[in-house]
C-alpha cells in the first residue's frame, strides 16, 4: 500500500463528532453499533482519542466494547485501502490485531453520513505507560523487547507495514 496522502476535502471536527457522539443513539446507524452507548467523562462528554488524521471514541456494546474511527482529515483512497486491506489482515491469522469493518455510512453529522472504522476496544497500557511502569525491571523489559521483534518480523515475513512502527 502507498502512503496516505491528505486531500483537501473538508470533513467534520472533533467538535462536530463529539456532538454526534454524545446523541449516539440517532446519530450512529451501522448495525455493528446497534444498542451501543460512548463512554462518558465525569462532565457527561463522550471519552475521545485525537490523532492526526482521526478521534477515535469508546463505544460500549451490549456484549463487548469496540472503538469508532472517524476522521478529521481526508484520506484518499482509504475505502479502497481498508476494503483491501482488513480481509488480508484478517487472512494471515497473526495475533496482533482486532476485529475491524470499514463502514462507509456510520455516523451522521448534521444530515451527511460520514465514514467510520469499526475496531474492537483492547482495555490495555499504552506502550509508554507499560515502559513507564517497568522501566526498572530489565526481565520485563527484555521481555517486552523480544515480543517487540517478534511481531515485527511476523510482519516483516506477512507483508505487512505500519506507519507508526
Amino acid at each position: 500500500m502507498s502512503a496516505m496522502t491528505l486531500s483537501k476535502s473538508p470533513l467534520p471536527t472533533h467538535l462536530d463528532y463529539n456532538v454526534a457522539v454524545a446523541n449516539f443513539e440517532r446519530a450512529c446507524t451501522a448495525p455493528r453499533y446497534a444498542g451501543g452507548k460512548p463512554r462518558l467523562r465525569r462532565n457527561g462528554t463522550p471519552i475521545r482519542y485525537s490523532g492526526g488524521y482521526s478521534c477515535v471514541y469508546v463505544i460500549d456494546l451490549p456484549n463487548h466494547t469496540a472503538a469508532l474511527r472517524c476522521w478529521t482529515n481526508a484520506i484518499q483512497g482509504a475505502e479502497t485501502r481498508y476494503t483491501r486491506m482488513i480481509p488480508y489482515l484478517r487472512a494471515q491469522g497473526l495475533p496482533y490485531f482486532v476485529d475491524c469493518e470499514y463502514i462507509p455510512e456510520c455516523i451522521f453529522i448534521g444530515n451527511q453520513p460520514m465514514p467510520a472504522l469499526y475496531m474492537d476496544w483492547v482495555e490495555a497500557d499504552t506502550l509508554k505507560d507499560f515502559v513507564a511502569a517497568n522501566v526498572n525491571d530489565a526481565g520485563m523489559m527484555r521481555a517486552a523487547a523480544a515480543a517487540f521483534l517478534h511481531m515485527a518480523r511476523d510482519l516483516h515475513i506477512h507483508q505487512i507495514a505500519h506507519g507508526r512502527l
